[in-house]
């Protein structure tokens, strides 16, 4: 349940106490622990929460058994200051001992102090539990602060009264409880609205400020600005410094608001006017807001192409707020870098984009506050690493992610970007294909913070969850996957939290896939039923999306099911329920299922209809810049080309080919350049198949050159393909030594792979190779080629190896026949009947045929 706002109460809170403990100094006693507490105070600001607890014990085990009620207050203050610390280090139930050993110390005391003590103690006790993700438990402390000291007259204890009702609201409005929440921030400006110099004001302002968030967060950007535009109204001549922050935040949010409308120009302009009022504003907490401002309206001048604006934005940022001392304000200095980084990458520039992810290691690298670690953090994993897997770099890339675990992985303030930093390590070692190493490192996420449970952190945990059942998955451990994913569910099934949602529904989503894997259909078809009783009324935007998903899933299950009419109507209900839904995920699930359609009616031979749905998910989502949504619609056009290339329509197929490499050939989003690198391929067969045998042999070589590079291995297994593709078109041609020489080639870049389709292509490529040799007359190395691929395939049970090995054997024969070693040859097409002569494979099956022929030839008298 983790709220800026919220943190940010926690913050007042410590710091009222934090006056009130200095107030009077006394002995030399009384020095002493007020030193402490200004040394732990200071270890805090540091952002060594470690040593700050450290100290606040020492105060504790020295100075408890003091009765004078200033040590007391050190004390207090002391107590309460650890307890926020284990709270930051997201170690709720340490903080929570804390917070109720406070209660119990001093609750027989009435005076006004201490009833501050218990109330703010009692707050960030509510605060704790709504970050483990136990709103309900949240709320009741908070009611428990309104029935104690809801009337309290102290304006100190009233004014964490308004914030328990201001956190109330906050926590009901992240349950979906919107009426509620409304109500209690109504409540919150009918009781404390008019409160003025108790700091009220600020809360005043802030429910509008939040209220407009939220409904910014429920895809309402119109009610938002509403909202945004009467803090304005009310607050925009209040020179209060904490209405003033909000002001400032409420015209970078009305922005943001304008931004996601497509209104650019007007978001620019709300930009400007906030930099316009508030620009020579000295308060840490409106400079902020300038800053973010200005690094706003830059990306905003990006998106509508004005690339020389949006650098000099990131440049004035820098010159202006590069010496600031405020931490979060030297954050944005270094956020305004990182975009401009990713802007120069955008522009193809990758030298000057690494140089300023440089620029922020040099800036930044050694600075203590949290808030700019997090942003070395941000430009290692998602700049140099970015450029890293785009230029094919697995090894660096996994270099790059071990040293932020090295240098970060102790510091509580990055904890969340180490643990990502580990995901994204997995994620590349799977890439590599070293699955064990890959589910290691998730295995490791768990045994090192398993036992957060701050939000952050608990996504984490539940992604690693899912992408462990993700490896196994496509491993072949389909139950150890099942597994991973039914444990997600148990520990996170009653998360609150919108982000662990979605990975839950993914969880079950990918549980009734992989049971579908397994033959069970009808246990799958229970998960999507269950997915659709707990989720089907969820109106969260991420839960949308998997409800898409697991509809569009259910319908390809009965599409391999060969139940089509049953298939076309869930693609049809997912049309209908989610087909105005404008959020990116769910409008890719929508044309999945607009493309899966058309899959369906080629099915039943229906081929026109099945081109004419292609073209209308073109037409209707060819505009969308989302990358997905684009891989959809890169994938309906290669499945027309391939429909027409089915009828017969080469010279049709292969200008759609041309038309997916002219709009989306340049496309860097890898599921793009797959269906791009696909289509090139595809080109070169139908080439092949028109027996234009060089311009075949082109687009090979155009895949190779634009492709070769990638060390993906979806798109290594196409360039191998390609590659043994080539090899076969020239021993069509006759071009012997060339088709040999591509073969060897091949072995030199691929022949050690392991992965299963890449042993398909290997195969295939050496198979050429003694194909090559014997048209030469080179039966010797022929027959030693036939055995080697006997020796390192004959095993190999998949249906395309299976029938190159039964080719192989019964070349193997033949070569031997041309050697006039008929006994030989014979006893090897013995062996071509005896293995495979009971195969359900009609092309193996050919081969036994074509062998039995050649035996009896052998058998027959000679005269």
């Amino acid at each position: 349940m983790k709220s800026p706002r919220l943190c940010f109460l926690i913050l007042l809170a410590c710091g009222a106490l934090f006056s009130c403990a200095t107030q009077t100094p006394s002995d030399d006693r009384l020095q002493t622990a007020r030193t402490l507490f200004d040394k732990g105070r200071s270890l805090e600001q540091q952002g060594q929460t470690d040593a700050a607890i450290a100290v606040y014990d020492d105060i504790e085990r020295h100075f408890a058994r003091d009765g004078s009620f200033a040590m007391q207050k050190v004390l207090a203050t002391a107590l309460i200051n650890k307890g926020a610390a284990l709270l930051q280090q997201g170690r709720f139930d340490a903080a929570m001992l804390v917070f109720d050993d406070i209660e119990r110390r001093f609750s027989q005391d009435g005076s006004p102090p201490v009833r501050e003590w218990i109330a703010v103690a009692l707050f960030n006790k509510g605060i704790a539990l709504g970050r483990q993700g136990k709103p309900d438990a949240a709320i009741a402390v908070l009611n428990e602060i309104e029935r104690r000291f809801g009337r309290d007259d102290l304006p100190a204890v009233r004014r964490i009264a308004a914030k328990a009702l201001h956190g109330k609201g906050m926590l009901l409005q992240f349950q979906g409880k919107h009426n509620a929440a409304r109500a209690v921030w109504d409540e919150l400006d009918r009781r404390f609205g008019q409160d003025g110099p108790l700091g009220t004001r600020g809360l005043d302002a802030s429910l509008f400020v939040e209220n407009g968030m939220a409904l910014l967060q429920q895809g309402k950007p119109d009610a938002a600005i509403a909202l945004f535009d009467e803090v304005d109204r009310r607050f925009g001549r209040d020179d209060l410094p904490v209405v003033r922050e909000l002001l400032a935040e409420a015209f970078v949010n009305k922005g943001i608001a304008l931004w996601r409308q497509d209104e650019l120009d007007a978001a620019i302009a709300a930009f400007d006017e906030l930099d316009r009022r508030f620009g020579k504003d000295d308060s840490p907490g409106v400079r902020v807001r300038v800053a973010s401002a200005l690094v706003h309206k830059s990306m905003a001048l990006g998106k509508q192409g004005k690339s020389d604006g949006e650098m000099a934005g990131y440049d004035e940022v820098v010159r202006r707020f590069g010496r600031d001392d405020s931490p979060t304000v030297r954050g944005w200095v270094a956020g305004a870098l990182f975009n401009r980084g990713m802007a120069l990458w955008r522009q193809d520039k990758p030298d000057a984009a690494m140089a300023a992810f440089d620029e922020i290691e040099r800036r930044f690298g050694k600075d203590a506050s949290p808030a700019v670690r997090e942003w070395v953090v941000v430009a290692l994993l998602f700049g140099k690493n970015m450029l890293l897997e785009r230029q094919g770099k697995p090894d660096a890339v996994k270099a790059i992610l071990d040293d932020i675990d090295r240098r970060f992985g102790r510091d509580d303030g990055v904890r969340g970007r180490v643990a990502w930093a580990l995901l994204n390590k997995a994620g590349t070692l799977w890439q590599q294909g070293k699955a064990d190493a890959a589910i290691a490192t998730l295995d490791d996420i768990e045994r090192r913070f398993g036992k957060d449970a701050s939000p952050d952190m608990r996504k984490q945990l539940a992604e690693a969850l899912f992408r462990k059942g993700v490896i196994l998955r496509q491993h072949g451990k389909l139950d150890a996957a099942i597994a991973a994913y039914d444990e997600l569910d148990r520990r996170f099934a009653r998360d609150g939290s919108l982000a662990v949602r979605e990975w839950v529904v993914g969880a079950l989503v990918n549980k009734s896939w992989t049971l579908e894997q397994q033959g069970k259909l009808d246990a799958s078809m229970a998960v999507y039923d269950d997915i659709e009783r707990r989720f089907g009324p969820d109106d969260l935007p991420g839960v949308r999306e998997q409800l898409a998903r697991a509809l569009n899933n259910k319908g390809l299950a009965f599409l391999e099911q060969g139940k089509l009419d049953t298939a076309m109507s869930i693609f049809d209900e997912v049309e209908r329920r989610f087909g105005r839904d404008d959020l990116p995920g769910v409008r890719e699930r929508v044309a999945k299922a607009l493309g899966n359609k058309g899959v369906v009616l080629e099915r039943q031979g229906k081929l026109d209809a099945a081109l004419a749905v292609y073209d209308e998910l073109d037409r209707r989502f060819s505009l969308d810049d989302t990358p997905d949504v684009r891989h959809v619609v890169a994938g309906a056009l290669y499945n027309k080309g391939a429909a027409l290339g089915r009828q017969g329509k080469h010279d049709a197929a292969i200008a759609i080919y041309n038309e997916i490499d002219r709009r989306l050939g340049k496309d860097n989003s890898p599921g793009v350049r797959e269906q791009a690198a696909k289509a090139l391929f595809n080109k070169g067969i139908v080439l092949e198949q028109q027996r234009k045998f060089d311009a075949a042999i082109a687009a090979y070589d155009e895949f190779d050159r634009r492709f070769g590079q990638d060390d993906s291995l979806g798109m290594r297994g196409w360039t191998a393909w390609a590659l043994a593709n080539k090899g076969a078109t020239l021993g069509r041609q006759d071009k012997y030594d060339a088709a040999i020489a591509v073969s060897d080639e091949f072995e030199r870049r691929f022949g050690q792979e392991s992965a299963p389709g890449m042993r398909g292509h290997a195969a295939w490529a050496l198979y050429n190779k003694g194909v090559a040799l014997g048209k030469q007359g080179r039966h010797d190395a022929a027959i030693a080629i036939y055995d080697e691929f006997e020796r390192r395939f004959g095993q190999d049970n998949s249906p395309a190896v299976r029938e190159q090995a039964a080719w192989a054997l019964f070349n193997k024969g033949m070569m031997l026949l041309r050697q006039k070693k008929p006994g030989d040859a014979m006893a090897v097409f013995d062996e071509v009947e005896r293995r495979f002569g009971q195969d359900d494979s009609p092309a193996v099956r050919e081969q036994t045929t074509r062998a039995r022929k050649a035996r009896q030839l052998l058998k027959k008298p000679r005269g």
